[in-house]
């Protein structure tokens, strides 16, 4: 019998994951709530969800 690989899920971002903030340029270890609220945005799983820290691994 065969064993078919598993397929990789794309990572969705995550207030967990840690990265610079593209709106103020701050290293951020994990997004917290008053971070997001300071740039307007509801929450930090929104913010998270907006694309805005950048990962260490997706940068050049």
């Amino acid at each position: 019998m065969e064993t078919r690989p598993k397929k990789s899920r794309k990572k969705s971002p995550s207030r967990w994951s840690s990265g610079i903030c593209s709106i103020c340029g701050v290293w951020v270890n994990m997004n917290t709530q008053e971070h997001a609220e300071g740039h307007g945005f509801k929450n930090a799983d929104k913010m998270a969800k907006a694309g805005v820290v950048k990962s260490n691994n997706k940068m050049g």
